[in-house]
């Protein structure tokens, strides 16, 4: 049955309707009962309303019974349509209750960063590599099209493309599927108005530029600085010279350190959001990526959706690490554009 869009009507539209005209019609017929007994003999009269009676029961009986196969054939659909997405094993109801419970706090934190009418340029850490070797010992170069041109052998390392994944499933968490570019820092790839979106920003200023930027046109207190040498980095923090990680070079050896931050900006279209997670070296990346990742319940219990930065530091393992320890943490204030 269709409804006046030529659409299908509900079926609780249709189950209320068939027993309703059932009702109506005994109503009616008694009505025409009595108006037809004042002309029939008392015998014939009572005949005629006793034989209305019966039909009418009978009626209604009938009209009760689809109604209630129909109520049946309803909740039958409902079942089916629960069971189509009620998850099928244990495993499948770990996962979704992991999902649920850690939703609220992804969206807290990365706000803007997941809304799927926004644009984010997720801004990878990345290298230009001007000649490289290959597995078979072959020496390749910018202009050898087997490998990809030029703009194709910019490189980020595993331990930043690992961290990268991580971030990833924060936004696959969140329902993050649209409007999500991929991008790098070099200037014939990173557009002036990308500065006006959200960003996530990989790696410290060493390879990524974007990452130098954000931290001093936003006001990060803490940032990354060439303490030892034009091509290491330390994190500081501009207030006390005196602070920074690590305080000497020899450290490095041993352990890495990652600046985590959530920094927003109050821009005309609203404010915007830039996420930065850069490490002293790959493996302070990727250790501030999985800090993100396996504790943002607990950044979000301590900053719900404020901005804030955190110094991690960590141990190294090869391309491993022990669990980050935090070396200092901050709320933020919006920054004005």
């Amino acid at each position: 049955m269709t409804g006046p869009d030529g659409g299908l009507l509900p079926k609780a539209a249709l189950i209320g309707a068939s027993r309703v005209p059932a009702y109506a019609l005994v109503i009616v017929l008694a009505i025409l009962d009595l108006a037809a007994a004042s002309q029939l003999t008392p015998w014939l009269a009572v005949f005629v309303i006793v034989l209305t009676i019966i039909f009418g029961v009978y009626v209604i009986w009938v009209v009760d019974i689809r109604a209630r196969g129909l109520d049946v054939r309803a909740q039958q659909l409902k079942d089916q349509e629960d069971e189509s997405v009620a998850p099928q094993s244990h495993r499948q109801k770990t996962v979704m209750k992991g999902v649920r419970e850690v939703e609220p706090a992804v969206s807290g934190v990365l706000e803007g960063i997941v809304d799927n009418e926004e644009d984010v340029y997720f801004v990878y850490s990345s290298t230009m590599v001007t000649q490289f070797v290959d597995q078979r010992d072959h020496k390749v170069t910018p202009d050898n099209p087997s490998y990809g041109f030029a703009e194709e052998k910019r490189v980020t390392t595993i331990p930043d493309a690992y961290g990268s994944v991580k971030i990833q499933n924060l936004l696959s968490v969140a329902g993050k599927r649209e409007h999500l570019h991929i991008v790098t820092s070099w200037s014939d790839d990173f557009r002036k108005e990308y500065w006006d979106a959200n960003l996530i920003l990989m790696g410290s200023g060493n390879s990524n530029s974007a990452t130098t930027m954000a931290l001093n046109e936003f006001r990060s207190p803490y940032r990354f600085d060439s303490c030892f040498s034009n091509v290491l980095d330390s994190i500081v923090d501009p207030s006390t010279p005196s602070d920074r990680w690590p305080q000497r070079q020899e450290e490095l050896r041993d352990v890495d350190f990652a600046l985590v931050a959530k920094l927003k900006i109050q821009r005309e279209s609203g404010i915007k959001i830039c996420l930065i997670i850069g490490g002293v070296g790959p493996v302070g990346t990727l250790a501030g990526c999985h800090f993100l990742e396996s504790r943002i319940k607990e950044v979000h219990r301590q900053y719900k959706d404020s901005a804030f930065a955190y110094i991690l530091r960590v141990e190294r393992q090869g391309l491993g690490f022990t669990s980050p320890r935090i070396e200092r943490q901050t709320a933020l204030p919006v920054v004005p554009a």
